[in-house]
């Protein structure tokens, strides 16, 4: 991806791999370039639209199929995205920063054909079909062949009349839309997660109460038609989002979470996760649709009392969203997480744990990207790294799979964490001034308290 003129980054080339890393001081521009990140995941799917020539659209609507060599159908859908993105990419960024006050009319933003292939796993997409009330569509993928299906109950001439046509066009856009959606999944966890986590009941409240309003607006008789509609548009204009995408996705996932079960059911990661940094595990109440938590005990089980999210920890709120999505993994999907700040809260110890918990999502061929000012955390994925090198562990983190990006003075430079020639002074530095200040201080109060006893013993 390369990016210009967005925020604090005047240039930057990144390649996202298994891991990546983003480290830099604040207000270089790793936020903006995650936000962009997942802008695209998130949307890039959407992008193929027109898809089909008017004969590959007569063609489905004559004889009920048509077929594409996979190859090539594959290289037509990147070059659709590729062409739509680059028509919409600003209107997207204004979408995803719901920000008025950045100007993007002078960014630069483009990807590669490979990367958009990379990005949603297209070589692995698969059979999908969607139903409307009189037709199925279907696409079925093999080795080697896609082929686009249609069967419908309407008369063949019927097919090709508007608004039948236009309903098939509609669908046919759908139908190779959801077939990308479904094979892929991105998570954006913000770092304002601590304060969604705690307040979703309450964010959920404020809904219903608008939408509350709006049924009463709408079964007021005593009202003229044109006070109705000021107030349900003024009602809806408090539904809409305000908050930049990343948030807004992370706020509805969180306010859409309807059941935790307290049984110990997880996967591999979610283990982990409970075991090793919460030591412990949430669970939402069927009844109040409170969160709670409650303490591991043993192995496998947990204390009877139950400790509702927000008056626990910091680092156990942290930590809410990541687990919920973890324990509901569809490890099917080519799924890509983005972390704001991992070590938000926690403690050294625990950052460290982070660190291996980034180990373990990577060996399972999950994708990462973390933005992050914890020496603790690189530093032990650094030394995770060299570790699985001498134990000959190729599917955890390794240098052919970590990419770490410094951000400073308006551009972006890649740092290579194990590089002998390559200095990464991100926080090296910084810990070296503090230890030089401290001993220099050490120095100047020796000093001073010498020359105390001297002038002590000179008075006496």
């Amino acid at each position: 991806m390369k990016i210009g003129n967005l925020g604090p980054i005047q240039q930057a080339t990144v390649d996202f791999s298994k891991l990546t890393i983003l480290c830099g001081a604040n207000n270089q521009g790793k936020t903006y370039l995650s936000y962009t990140l997942y802008g695209i995941l998130s949307n890039i799917h959407k992008m193929s639209g027109g898809f089909f020539s008017n004969d590959e659209f007569k063609r489905i609507i004559n004889y009920g199929s048509i077929t594409f060599d996979k190859s090539d159908f594959i290289d037509k859908l990147i070059t659709v995205m590729e062409i739509n993105f680059n028509k919409t990419k600003l209107e997207l960024l204004k979408r995803v920063f719901k920000s008025d006050s950045i100007g993007f009319e002078n960014v630069e933003l483009s990807i590669s054909r490979e990367e958009i292939a990379e990005y949603l796993n297209l070589e692995a997409i698969k059979s999908f079909g969607i139903k409307a009330a009189s037709m199925d569509l279907i696409l079925e993928v093999s080795e080697k062949q896609a082929t686009i299906l249609l069967t419908s109950t309407n008369e063949v001439a019927d097919l090709g009349k508007s608004p039948m046509s236009t309903t098939i066009r509609f669908m046919l856009n759908r139908l190779i839309e959801n077939a990308i959606s479904a094979n892929n999944n991105s998570f954006y966890i913000p770092a304002e997660r601590i304060g969604i986590n705690v307040f979703r009941n309450q964010l959920n409240q404020n809904k219903v109460e608008v939408l509350d309003f709006i049924s009463n607006a709408i079964n007021s008789v005593n009202k003229s038609k044109n006070e109705m509609n000021v107030e349900l548009l003024k009602s809806l204009n408090q539904l809409t989002e305000v908050y930049p995408l990343p948030i807004s996705d992370y706020l509805n996932y969180i306010n859409n979470i309807e059941k935790y079960d307290i049984d110990d059911k997880s996967n591999e990661i979610s283990a982990f996760i409970r075991s090793n940094l919460i030591k412990g595990r949430f669970y939402v109440d069927d009844a109040t649709s409170k969160s709670y938590f409650r303490a591991k005990m043993g192995r496998t089980k947990y204390k009877s009392d139950s400790i509702p999210l927000d008056i626990t920890s910091s680092a156990i709120k942290s930590i809410y969203g990541l687990d919920y999505f973890f324990e509901n993994l569809d490890s099917t999907k080519h799924n890509i997480i983005i972390i704001d700040e991992p070590e938000m809260n926690l403690h050294p110890s625990n950052q460290t744990e982070f660190a291996k918990l980034i180990d373990l999502i990577i060996s399972k061929g999950i994708q990462v990207v973390i933005s992050t000012h914890s020496d603790f955390l690189v530093k032990k994925i650094q030394n995770i790294m060299i570790r699985n090198e001498l134990e000959e562990r190729s599917n955890g983190l390794n240098a052919s799979n970590v990419k770490v990006y410094n951000f400073e003075d308006n551009t972006v430079k890649e740092i290579n964490l194990l590089s002998d020639s390559e200095s990464f002074d991100n926080f090296d530095r910084i810990i070296a001034e503090i230890e030089d200040e401290y001993l220099d201080l050490l120095e100047q109060r020796a000093s001073k308290r010498d020359k105390l006893k001297v002038n002590q013993n000179e008075s006496e």
